[in-house]
């Protein structure tokens, strides 16, 4: 990730990993009620409007910090068994 896209911008409020993603996302209503309601995430997400594309860093740097506890959330393991014939 390009990390002079956030030169420009206040320190971040909360421990977040950031990420760019998707424009476009799939999220169970448990990490929506999250992303909407979530004290961290709403100071994040108020810190993210003065990016230039704030919605691909918001909901990809969520998805992605294991720390904040988001419901459905990639905790960085693989969550798939192999399987040998």
């Amino acid at each position: 990730m390009n990390s002079d896209r956030f030169d420009d911008v206040s320190p971040l409020p909360v421990d977040v990993r950031l990420t760019k993603g998707s424009v476009h996302v799939v999220a169970s209503r448990a990490f929506v009620d999250y992303a909407i309601r979530n004290e961290t995430a709403v100071k994040f997400r108020d810190w993210c409007e003065g990016l230039l594309f704030p919605d691909e860093t918001y909901f990809s740097s969520l998805n992605h910090s294991p720390n904040l506890g988001v419901p459905g959330a990639y905790l960085g393991r693989h969550f798939c068994q192999v399987f040998s014939a």
